[in-house]
């Protein structure tokens, strides 16, 4: 999860880039993951949890966590539609399997870069016409997001 040189940076930080996100997870040695298989479902950390009570019987989903023996299934019974990332304060992600979304609330500033036509995530989309829809169900995601978290706070 440490930039080398990628996108001009030498270190972990602020950063939307599958180079500091897209951190490979394995699930080993159970009996429903077959030796050798990938799966491309989107996962994160927060699915560790619920992947260890599934392993203890305790099968359901819970918040946001997922399985992650369903999830690295060939057709995940509940999979994950966007996954969430932050650093800090600093910055908010969110993506999909098509796009990913990074908005820094102190500045106002976002990037939309399509993963699967633009890999080097290069080409910011925020400004260009025909993207405005993607950016706000993005921002509403992130909104639905910071709202149920406060909920649980109070």
């Amino acid at each position: 999860g440490v930039l080398m040189g990628e996108h001009g940076v030498q270190e972990k930080g602020p950063h939307p880039y599958s180079e500091q996100l897209n951190i490979p997870l394995v699930v080993a040695n159970h009996p429903s993951v077959q030796k050798g298989s990938r799966s491309t479902s989107l996962s994160s950390n927060i699915d560790i949890p619920a992947t260890i009570l599934s392993i203890a019987g305790y099968p359901e989903a819970f918040g946001l966590s997922r399985d992650l023996l369903d999830l690295a299934s060939e057709c995940p019974a509940n999979p994950r539609k966007t996954n969430f990332s932050e650093y800090g304060d600093v910055i908010k992600i969110v993506e999909d399997e098509n796009y990913r979304f990074a908005y820094y609330p102190f500045i106002g500033a976002c990037q939309l870069f399509n993963k699967k036509k633009d890999l080097l995530e290069v080409d910011n989309l925020c400004r260009d016409e025909g993207y405005e829809k993607i950016q706000v169900e993005f921002f509403m995601t992130l909104m639905m997001m910071v709202i149920c978290f406060l909920k649980k706070m109070i």
